[in-house]
């Protein structure tokens, strides 16, 4: 005999316009949070604070025990914040291989923040605040619908608000995001008061009007309007009273050492100023630098990823006019480049040749990245252009899209690259275009003798524009320390000159100026260019891969005959090596086409054909926080069919008895003419498999985790072969397991399971172990140091 408990609704605190205004409240938190703009993908936080507050309303709400609640909590909470994170890695790897990257910046990143060492990677400061606002919005829904009791998350909220606030004072002294959490907080407050004294009246049986919760709330909100704007003026009548409070004071000389002990972790968080836009302006001042961050901003593939001699620059635009640490573009002839338009020559130039780039943005391009000279593109642009005469396309300094390029979208592009020889550019002369001097020679009226005497001292000996220019590049490489940032220039002097004679320490912005200006007053026709370096290059998937870290400025020297050729005095980067070109045996041979991507066609207008559907291409959803929210919703729903059915494994065969779960999913939505996801694709392949074929597989996954370069086009001895090359004590248990795989996929014999899974096992066991002596002999060395 037992009695059942019955679930009573009554006994939670489930009320709308109370869920409403703490939803409103965590919002208003997480978009002023995302507002700083301090580092890429902060929009993530709204959405996973969002739905983390509606599974905590549920929990609070739902008949489950707290612990039983907090086991699910803690579930999603894994499951969440590891796909949002997880999104982040190139979408190219598997979801094995994006956690293993993931985990590895992670580490990276908190090795250096416990070595009190500067981070360039904001990754640990991302995944503290989505966590931070993961758990909020969870366990105050939950305290609000179980207990009535948000007190503890509003108060966290406040406190994240205030510090937000503190760092990014742009927007804070405006106040309206404060303004408008403290109105919902109160009303929150006086609401859940209400709550409670009504329930208390209805045990008591005390007789209340229908309409005093209506008109508690109304006075309610009144009251506190009039209290939030007098509480919003008041610091500035104050400060307007008693100008440089002593309150003020203490209070900043309190955060002082709380600020600079944090300072390392967001050290790679940006300013306020956001660039929605890739655009730069006719004029850029060289600035004092900041911290870049590794977010993704394009990524590009080549026709020809060997480029002989030095690597891609992505060029954005050039400038030409220097005035005391700011330049100018002065260029503005303008010519329409249309789709199908026929594609630019360039008779004037030689030892050059075509490449096709296929470049994928994450941002809204007005200006477009050209590398080289453009002969043409797959979408409508109107080029800046300088020339001997009107109409006469001899150099581009820009290329300006029309209409803009968004997100997530692809335009190619076809490019002439110079690919001389250092023999070539000795012998190039200094016969120079009249359109070339007039604009490339030019310096300030004032510019200090001290940079002329330099130039002539360094270069003194030397007689062709190649030796001059490789001799200041070397010059600057050896002698000016690299720093991201540096200090405001004194008032009153050159910033280039500063630089060079006392400061010492530069970024990309003054070495490619202090280059051409010294330069220029050997005669040397030189200009600035604004873009992007190389980046990675993923020899898998053959494309580059650009951050926003690659951000950079470099010189550009004209060559008669062969055009502009770029030079790299920045201490940072990688030296350019080119080809002497002296003797046959070191002649450039034309580089190899990338097998990965098609060929230029031979029609132009084949190969320029602009494609609508491409263009209307999948926008980045991390910059969308509504699309971002609904993906974790269906995502909450995938998850809790896959913990049912876990959880109802015994029953899973009678319900799936010819398949398995993931290819009874995949064959569902083929039937329904859904898209597959990649990684649902790959667990319905490997629940198909055979043991043997599993245990084999699985080696593709380890391979792929710690970088072992196997192909598809290997066979199975020559991965084998090429793993044991690269972890050699897994020669024994690599060798059982490719004899069993081939038992069962090439002969008539059974293969042993029990080998083969023992043998996999063994090998991923042998793999950690490596990767984590190489982690402890790392942490166990030298401690890193910082570049800046």
């Amino acid at each position: 005999m037992y009695t059942k408990i019955m679930f009573n609704p009554s006994k939670r605190w489930w009320d709308l316009l109370s869920v409403s205004l703490f939803l409103a409240a965590l919002i208003t938190v997480t978009y002023r949070l995302a507002d700083t703009r301090w580092t890429d993908n902060l929009e993530i936080v709204i959405g996973l604070a969002l739905i983390g507050a509606i599974i905590g309303l549920a929990l609070g709400y739902s008949r489950f025990s707290p612990q039983t609640a907090g086991l699910f909590g803690f579930l999603f909470t894994l499951f969440f914040i590891t796909w949002q994170l997880g999104e982040l890695t190139p979408s190219n790897y598997i979801w094995l291989e994006r956690l293993w990257l993931l985990g590895d910046r992670m580490w990276q990143n908190l090795v250096l923040f416990l070595r009190n060492q500067p981070l360039n990677d904001s990754i640990l400061f991302l995944a503290n605040m989505a966590l931070l606002f993961w758990l909020v919005g969870i366990s105050t829904g939950y305290q609000l619908t179980r207990y009535g009791k948000p007190w503890q998350g509003l108060v966290v909220l406040g406190i994240a608000l205030v510090v937000i606030d503190l760092y990014h004072p742009p927007l804070a002294q405006s106040g309206v995001a404060t303004a408008i959490f403290a109105v919902l907080a109160l009303l929150l407050f006086s609401r859940m008061n209400y709550l409670k004294n009504a329930r208390q009246w209805e045990e008591e049986e005390v007789g209340v009007d229908t309409d005093t919760g209506f008109n508690l709330m109304r006075s309610s909100l009144i009251i506190l309007v009039l209290l939030v704007i007098f509480a919003w003026n008041a610091p500035r009548i104050v400060r307007a009273v008693v100008p440089n409070s002593p309150e003020r004071q203490q209070m900043i000389q309190s955060l002082q050492s709380l600020r600079e002990r944090f300072q390392n972790v967001t050290n790679p968080l940006r300013g306020s100023v956001a660039v929605l836009d890739e655009y730069y302006a006719d004029e850029y001042a060289l600035g004092t630098g900041s911290q870049l961050t590794d977010a993704t901003v394009f990524t590009v593939q080549a026709s020809i990823t060997q480029r002989i001699g030095v690597p891609y620059y992505w060029r954005i635009r050039s400038y030409d006019y220097y005035d005391n640490g700011r330049w100018e573009s002065t260029v503005t002839n303008q010519q329409s480049l249309r789709v199908g338009s026929p594609p630019l020559d360039y008779p004037q130039y030689s030892r050059r040749f075509n490449v096709r780039f296929d470049f994928r943005p994450v941002r809204n391009l007005s200006m477009v990245y050209v590398p080289g000279l453009p002969v043409g593109l797959n979408r409508n642009v109107l080029l800046v252009y300088d020339g001997s005469e009107p109409g006469k396309v001899e150099d581009v300094i820009t290329v300006l899209a029309d209409p803009d390029i968004p997100p997530g979208s692809t335009y190619q592009v076809t490019s002439s690259i110079a690919s001389p020889t250092i023999a070539a550019l000795r012998e190039a002369g200094q016969d120079y275009p009249q359109w070339v001097v007039d604009r490339y020679l030019q310096l300030p009226d004032d510019l200090p003798q001290s940079i002329r005497d330099l130039a002539a001292e360094i270069t003194a000996g030397l007689e062709t524009p190649y030796d001059k220019a490789a001799a200041i590049t070397q010059w600057l490489r050896d002698n000016i320390a690299y720093s991201a940032t540096i200090p405001n220039p004194p008032t009153g002097r050159d910033p280039v000159e500063w630089v060079l004679f006392e400061h010492k320490q530069a970024f990309c912005n003054y070495y490619a100026s202090a280059e051409v200006l010294m330069l220029r007053s050997l005669g040397i026709p030189s200009r600035w260019v604004i873009g992007y370096a190389q980046g990675f290059l993923d020899e898998e998937e053959d494309f580059y891969w650009v951050r926003d870290l690659d951000r950079h400025a470099w010189p550009e020297v004209f060559f008669p005959g062969i055009g502009w050729i770029e030079f790299e005095p920045t201490a940072f980067q990688s030296p350019i090596e080119r080809p002497s070109g002296a003797g046959t045996e070191d002649r450039t041979p034309f580089p190899q086409p990338n097998p990965n991507q098609p060929q230029l066609l031979d029609e132009f207008e084949e190969a320029t054909r602009f494609d609508e559907n491409q263009a209307s291409g999948p926008v980045n959803l991390q910059t969308t926080p509504l699309v971002s929210a609904t993906l974790i919703i269906l995502g909450l729903l995938i998850a809790g069919i896959v913990i049912f059915l876990v959880a109802a494994n015994g029953r899973r065969r009678r319900w799936f008895p010819q398949q398995s779960f993931p290819a009874f999913l995949e064959t569902s939505l083929r039937k329904r003419g859904w898209r597959i996801p990649r990684w649902l694709e790959q667990w319905s392949y490997y629940t198909q498999l055979a043991p043997v074929q599993r245990a084999f597989y699985s080696i593709h996954w380890l391979c792929h985790l710690f970088k072992i370069p196997i192909t598809p086009a290997q066979t199975p001895a020559e991965q084998i072969q090429t793993l044991i090359n690269h972890l050699p004590e897994s020669e024994t248990s690599a060798l059982q397991l490719l004899q069993e795989y081939q038992k069962i996929a090439y002969s008539p014999y059974p293969a042993d399971t029990a080998v083969a899974q023992q043998s996999a096992r063994l090998i991923w066991k042998l793999a950690f172990q490596n990767r984590g002596k190489m982690i402890l002999a790392k942490l166990g060395g030298k401690p890193l140091e910082s570049n800046a």
